[in-house]
């Protein structure tokens, strides 16, 4: 080891000069001159995305991992640093060996991440219906060159091994290769009817089913729309895809497009792989770590919570998706909450949703089910992939009187949850069911879905043609077999925050939620309006 190597693991373990560079890393995250080592990253109005790229850069410095959950109990660069010394022993990332290399290349099977294999087997039993689908749009305007958009396409699916991953069964269990062969690019030419045909076409493809076992879990169409406007559309499965891939995606194609034009440089190889990341996962959530995992959420699901609403007399599984907005000065006083309460917009949404069950069910205690990213591996941040993972989040608002106190409470709720959040919910509710025969009732019983999506960067300025981007959201009826009655995502997009919500109608008839989406509004009024509105 180098002197200057060793100079550096001395004072990452006593934890000087690692308060000056976490200070460095808050001060250009989030582009605050005046970062002192005491002063919070949330107050400084960080959020939990930005978090999470100051955690990455921790890691590629020190080789350390500091889990999301620390991040908001401890939130400031000095007690950051504090935790590296602790931390200091934690496991480095596995490297491949030559032989994982080999099997790469032979197109053998690996095992399914845990939360891959809860989708896989329920996308089996439907047929392939397209309720795990989404879609992205990269609108390239201007002097466009198609073969180059070709080329980019091919050179992102070649960097990231989900988007030429396909599934099967090997041994009796379900795994994934890797294919060596580019992707299909399908081209259209949608003629002078252009972007409304557009919008006619792209409903149909993220409907699309997937035949996991014969296609890559990721399509790829280019649509003329217009003699100098071209779309990438990217029709992704959720097996291999989450909501932070899509802003990886349309990263990595941008950029790829810039090389292919020779614009700019190619991107470094990729340390690791999504299949790397699932070996990791599956030789690590075991024994004294899984156990850990099942004790903490066994006891959060124990006490008993209300049911929202009481379940379906006939269970059904049409549902509907629609959305609505949330006015943009509401928006901005929940940026404001979140910032005086060293808090997120995240944890304010949370502390909403707990307000809004308490008030509908008129009981304190709440159980929300959230999505985390669960990004904490080293060398996911740069991966497109499925590693988002459901957690719920257990919070008692019994003596919440006010918004800082709810905000409070909700934030205390998300860090106990978060540190479960390499465990997949699914998978520890089977485990547990196992153990201790049927689980049922509203706690083991998801009663209401809350996600916050990453925010796709809005354009590019390239020489000759300017880039947007568009995540494109479901509507209507369609057939859902998950076991969310009720999901709320939230997309903002600058000053807009919007809704999506999707339901099973069975269980929330229409004039019910909106009576729900009312009571909501109500709650987000309360929060940064009349104080003493809260616990009312």
């Amino acid at each position: 080891m180098s002197t200057a190597s060793s100079e550096s693991d001395r004072s990452a373990a006593d934890g000087s000069e690692a308060v000056a560079t976490i200070v460095g890393l808050f001060r250009d995250e989030l582009g605050v001159p005046g970062c002192r080592p005491d002063d919070s990253f949330f107050r400084l109005g960080g959020d939990s995305l930005a978090a999470s790229r100051v955690l990455a850069a921790i890691r590629q410095r020190y080789q350390v991992v500091v889990p999301l959950a620390d991040m908001f109990a401890t939130s400031t660069p000095a007690g950051l640093a504090a935790l590296l010394v602790e931390l200091r022993r934690a496991g480095r990332p596995r490297r491949r060996s030559i032989s994982d290399s080999a099997r790469r290349h032979r197109g053998e099977y690996y095992p399914l991440a845990l939360s891959q294999d809860g989708i896989y087997r329920m996308d089996r039993a439907l047929g392939g219906i397209g309720i795990f689908n989404s879609l992205t749009r990269l609108e390239f305007t201007g002097d466009v060159d198609p073969r180059a958009l070709c080329e980019a396409i091919e050179l992102t699916a070649q960097r990231q091994a989900a988007l030429r991953t396909v599934f099967g069964v090997a041994d009796g269990q379900p795994g994934q290769r890797l294919l060596s062969a580019p992707p299909r690019v399908r081209q259209m030419d949608l003629g002078p009817d252009g972007e409304a045909a557009l919008r006619t076409l792209m409903p149909r493809l993220r409907a699309e089913a997937f035949d996991l076992h014969e296609e890559p879990a990721a399509r790829f169409h280019l649509v003329r729309t217009a003699p100098n406007s071209w779309s990438v559309l990217v029709t992704s499965h959720h097996i291999a895809f989450d909501g932070m891939s899509a802003s990886i995606l349309a990263d990595e194609l941008v950029h790829g497009y810039q090389v292919c034009t020779g614009a700019a440089t190619a991107l470094p190889p990729l340390r690791a792989d999504y299949l790397d990341f699932t070996q990791w996962q599956r030789e690590t959530l075991r024994g004294d770590r899984l156990e850990a995992h099942l004790y903490q959420l066994q006891e959060l699901l124990d006490e008993p919570v209300a049911p929202l609403v009481p379940a379906a007399e006939t269970p059904g599984y049409r549902s509907r998706a629609e959305t609505f907005e949330i006015e943009p000065a509401i928006l901005t006083r929940l940026d404001s909450l979140a910032t005086d309460r060293a808090a997120t917009l995240f944890v304010v949404l949370v502390a909403t949703l707990l307000e809004f069950s308490r008030r509908w069910t008129g009981t304190g205690r709440q159980l929300l089910t959230i999505q985390a990213a669960n990004r904490t591996w080293p060398g996911s941040e740069a991966l497109i992939g499925c590693f988002s993972n459901l957690l719920p989040v257990v919070g008692d608002l019994s003596s919440a009187t006010e918004p800082a106190e709810l905000v409070g409470q909700a934030r205390a709720s998300v860090e106990r949850a978060l540190r479960n959040e390499e465990m997949p919910f699914e998978h520890a509710l089977s485990l547990l069911a196992e153990r201790s025969g049927d689980r049922s009732g509203p706690n083991y019983s998801p009663q209401l879905g809350f996600v916050l999506q990453p925010p796709l960067r809005g354009s590019w300025q390239l020489p000759g043609c300017v880039v947007r981007t568009e995540a494109v959201l479901p509507a209507g009826d369609n057939v859902d077999a998950t076991a969310f009655p009720l999901v709320l995502e939230f997309f903002r997009n600058g000053d807009h925050l919007r809704v999506l919500s999707q339901r099973l109608l069975s269980v929330w008839p229409t004039e019910l939620f909106e009576r729900a989406v009312g009571e909501i509004r109500s709650v987000l009024r309360d929060l940064v309006g009349d104080p003493a509105a809260i616990g009312r």
